[in-house]
């Protein structure tokens, strides 16, 4: 259909005023932080004509369905392909005419295309086979159903070309749904141009999302443009643009471009104890198709100004590039050092000015450069290259050093230790797709130079790999990953050599490597009926660092694990194999013995040699449902050695260490719930009960029997009652002999064999909804304990006003009832009451709305101390009834018990949030303090897609969100390639 691709680039003009946020998700396979996986051939097809019904020139019948799909038209009378019924075209007419030697068709009267939720209607419409192009000279309609609503194109002319899927359609106008609320984007223009799925472009275009301008009324707002033009997840841009206020033009702009991909320019201030009060700028701009990028401009009153840049280069379809950097203008004003080569005081160059010294970094010198590169290579392969050096003083690690609290600090406090993110690294990655086979290898490469307070930094490498291929019932998988990391030792006394390891030259000593190798491979066969087979292959290999006259420790290990699964009909069956090789066990922690019990107790792994578990569907479901299982096995448990001496062995005179496999057979039954009716309006629940019996080849055995019924009473409609008894007997656990006692040689399904006898009650009262009272209330009979008795009390006497009241009582632990060595748990009072029966609050631009007031407290208070827990109030009041006078105010307030700085404790009542919004039809002007963030915050929200259009704060984190994303850990996340932040 002509208009499906259309749609979905007008549907992206909705984005053209929303400077604020960015709206496109990341391709698949986009690197986060860099740029996207690059496009490949689109593989959706665009709807074609097929073959129409009918014969040779003349008259027609006056309906025909032909199947959708690219390449031209068959003859008619040649065979039709092969079509789904969601896959037809469907074209109805009082009279179509075919010529079969132009192959062009036309049909008139009542038009109607159908296609996947696409309606066209028009009076005439133009085939041409030979072009692929479809044409309609006469006013149109197009709408499209899907999830979102309705969408609709109308029209005075359409020409569309089902191969370059180009479209042009005059006086357009074009309405749907927004992404957020029940409003719609309207966009209207002379002419409307779609160069295939890439380009949108809007001639004498108006933009809105006030629905007025359908009615012919006079819009709240508007957009002109001589030209807009779209390139769909990149940008808008437009010439010539007027913003009109209730058809009054507010301002122009020549130019605009508006990328969608994130956030290009803002504006924040604040003061921080790192930075001290900051301006903070960023400012989009854009050379050509190829070329654009976001410069960053910050003046900070301790650290001066920083400048920056970011700039992409896209050649596409097969190349992307990043760079960016950022450094202060000026070095720290007093650097109170000399230079390391001559002894003398340091004097300004370029390199020291911009904090480039590797020798000496100081926490005012910010600087850092990002490079990244994506290629497409071979059609199937794309190359992505990055590298990047990042050392800035941020909030956030000077946090992580001193604590939340930086306030108290002095600037020289600040100084003393090295809070700074402070790293290089490298990476390369390929992926290529090609045989019915997908691959990657990558390798990266990371150096923390910095201590981020008083970890050491570390030089770290990995290569990785991995491979999968899939087809006919078969998936292999092959993934590979090699890691090498060295940790740093503190800085050497001069003239010091190390002991350990070698010497960077900083002076800082280097450990010896860390060594991971893992390689899995995977392996899913579908065999014939419900049978599946998988195999885990998986081999892992460290070599840990020296320690004193000790040699590197050098481990092996090789896992094997098939599992078999298979529905039978009656029930499914699962086969299991896991057995783990010890090629070369770690010398290093168990010298000279090799595979000794101590070393094997201490792995902790448990082998499946083989094991078969066998579980029928549910038996008599109309009586009483229940399920067998049967699971039979040889286990090999290295935790469990009952030698003395041996560190984690279970120790038991009694048995002497096991270093064989184990058998084990366990048949069971489980019980399913189902309600029973008893009568007088009371049910009986046998669910989770059921009996096991355990046998092992070392003549241990054991059983378990579990009862669990569920008594729930209604005897009147405001009463009901729930009464759970449970109880769990292991055989023999009370006989005084340990040898008839149900035991078992493993830790791994020892737990399951514990004895549990309890008992629990629930009673709630339920006066029509109004009030709703509950109780809680049960015993241990194994551990001769009360549970705590609950209540909760929940009253909603009218639709004003709410309320719930809840307490516990925690009972002395004692094994008979004492109400008196108690304690009582914290009383809870809610309520909250409003104005109106029916809720209001949070509905913006519509002409009718309820207002009222609400008030909302929560009051805790503990009995055991006799004072207050907290208190907290939440006030929301919504003003005027429909758009034009509705204001929203709210407001939160807390009582806070705070002991410091004093040991007494000082009561408090303080006001953590408070706001007014302002209801502007298309648009909500908020004014909000929260005092949690410290921030004060005015924004301009756009309701159409509840985004910011403005955002103003005094909060930010600091310098380490001088380019979106980038933070502790890493750069990227809010690049221009890689989303949006």
């Amino acid at each position: 259909m002509a208009c499906r691709s259309t749609l979905a680039g007008l549907l992206a003009l909705a984005f053209v005023l929303q400077p604020g946020q960015a709206h496109a998700q990341p391709p698949p396979g986009a690197v986060p932080g860099g740029p996207p996986t690059l496009p490949g051939e689109s593989t959706e097809a665009v709807p074609a004509p097929g073959a129409l019904p009918g014969g040779g020139p003349g008259p027609m019948s006056d309906s025909g369905t032909f199947p959708g799909g690219p390449g031209p038209v068959s003859e008619p009378g040649a065979a039709m392909p092969a079509a789904t019924n969601s896959n037809m075209v469907k074209l109805r007419a009082d009279v179509i005419e075919y010529d079969r030697q132009s192959r062009k068709a036309i049909a008139r009267g009542n038009v109607t295309v159908s296609h996947q939720g696409t309606r066209l209607t028009t009076e005439s419409l133009h085939v041409d086979q030979a072009s692929q192009t479809v044409h309609t000279e006469v006013p149109f309609i197009l709408t499209q159903q899907d999830t979102k609503g309705s969408q609709t194109v109308k029209g005075s002319e359409l020409t569309y070309n089902l191969k370059s899927q180009d479209a042009t359609v005059k006086d357009a106008l074009l309405t749907v749904p927004a992404p957020a609320g029940n409003q719609a984007v309207i966009v209207s223009g002379r002419q409307l141009l779609s160069e295939g799925r890439r380009k949108y472009v809007v001639l004498d275009g108006t933009f809105s999302t006030c629905d007025e301008i359908l009615s012919e009324q006079t819009p709240h707002y508007h957009m002109t443009a001589t030209r807009l033009e779209l390139v769909p997840e990149d940008y808008a841009m437009g010439w010539d643009a007027w913003v009109y206020l209730n058809n009054r033009r507010l301002f122009w702009v020549p130019f605009f471009w508006v990328p969608l991909k994130k956030r290009e320019t803002s504006v924040a201030f604040g003061q921080n104890d790192v930075e001290g009060f900051f301006v903070k700028t960023t400012w989009g701009y854009r050379l050509s198709d190829q070329h654009s990028g976001t410069l960053y401009t910050n003046w900070m009153q301790k650290k001066g100004l920083g400048l920056g840049v970011s700039h992409n280069l896209a050649n596409l379809p097969t190349a992307l590039s990043l760079f960016e950097t950022y450094g202060l203008a000026q070095s720290d004003p007093n650097p109170q050092g000399v230079d390391p080569l001559t002894g003398a005081p340091r004097q300004p160059s370029m390199i020291y000015l911009h904090g480039y010294d590797p020798d000496r970094r100081r926490p005012f010198d910010d600087y850092l450069w990002h490079v990244r590169h994506q290629q497409r290579l071979f059609d199937t392969m794309t190359v992505d290259l990055n590298a990047e050096d990042y050392n800035i003083y941020t909030v956030q690690n000077a946090q992580t050093v001193f604590g939340p609290n930086l306030k108290p600090l002095s600037e020289n406090d600040l100084l003393s230790k090295d809070a700074r993110e402070d790293h290089a690294a490298n990476s390369i990655a390929i992926t290529d797709q090609r045989s019915g086979i997908n691959y990657s290898l990558n390798r990266s490469f990371r150096e923390e130079r910095g201590s981020r307070g008083q970890q050491p930094g570390q030089v770290a490498t990995s290569y990785s790999g991995n491979a999968n291929w899939a087809k006919d019932g078969t998936a292999l998988r092959l993934a590979t990953k090699f890691d090498t990391s060295r940790m740093r030792t503190p800085p050497l006394p001069p003239g010091a050599t190390p002991s350990v390891g070698a010497s960077d030259n900083t002076g800082q000593g280097i450990a010896d490597e860390v060594q991971n190798l893992d390689s899995t491979l995977h392996l899913d066969q579908a065999l014939s009926g419900n049978t599946r087979v998988s195999w885990d292959n998986r081999y892992t290999k460290r070599v840990s660092p020296r320690s004193g006259n000790l040699p590197p420790g050098e481990n092996e290990e090789l896992t094997e694990k098939i599992d078999l699964t298979s529905d039978l009909g009656w029930g499914n069956a699962q086969a299991s194999i896991d057995k783990l090789f010890l090629l070369k066990p770690e010398r290093y922690f168990f010298p000279p013995e090799v595979a000794s019990p101590s070393y094997i107790v201490n792995r902790r792994f448990v082998e499946r040699l083989p094991e078969l578990k066998l579980t029928s569907k549910p038996l008599l479901p109309e009586i009483q449902p229940f399920t067998l299982i049967a699971d039979m096995g040889r286990y090999f448990e290295s935790a469990q050695f009952p030698e003395a001496g041996i560190a984690g062995a279970r120790s038991n005179p009694a048995k002497k260490p096991f270093l064989a496999p184990i058998s084990r057979f366990r048949p069971s039954l489980a019980m399913a719930g189902k309600a029973h009716p008893l009568g007088l309006g009371s049910t009986l629940d046998f669910g989770n009960s059921g009996f096991e019996q355990r046998f092992y080849s070392t003549g241990d055995a054991g059983y378990s029997v579990t009862a669990n019924a569920l008594l729930r009473t209604n005897f009147a409609s405001w009463l009901s009652q729930d009464i759970t008894y449970r109880k769990v007997l292991p055989g023999g656990v009370d006989d005084p002999d340990p040898r008839r006692r149900s035991t078992t040689p493993f830790l791994w399904d020892a737990g399951q064999l514990n004895k549990e006898t309890t008992i629990n009650a629930r009673e709630a009262i339920n006066i029509d909804s109004k009030l709703v009272w509950t109780h809680n209330f049960g015993y241990d009979y194994v551990r001769f304990r009360y549970a705590d008795y609950t209540t909760s009390l929940n009253f909603n006497p009218d639709p004003r006003v709410s309320g719930t009241l809840s307490t516990g009582y925690h009972f002395k632990e004692v094994p008979y009832l004492d109400l008196k060595g108690g304690r009582w748990q914290n009383t809870s009072l809610g309520l909250t009451v409003r104005s109106t029966a029916e809720a209001f609050g949070g509905t913006w631009g519509q002409d009718s709305m309820t207002s009222g007031i609400q008030f909302s407290t929560q009051f805790n208070w503990d009995p055991h101390r006799g004072k207050i827990a907290s208190l907290t109030n939440n006030l929301v009041a919504s003003l005027g009834d429909n758009w034009s006078n509705h204001w929203e105010i709210y407001a939160a307030g807390s009582y806070d018990l705070d002991p410091f700085p004093n040991p007494s404790e000082r009561r408090n009542y303080r006001l953590s949030k408070a706001g007014i919004s302002r209801d502007l039809h298309d648009f909500i002007l908020s004014f909000e303090y929260d005092r949690q963030l410290e921030a004060f915050i005015f924004r301009l929200r756009m309701t159409a897609f509840n985004t910011d259009l403005i955002n103003i704060s005094n909060n930010t984190l600091g310098s380490g969100n001088i380019i979106p994303g980038i933070g502790p850990g890493g750069i990227g996340s809010g690049l221009p390639f890689g989303g949006g932040n």
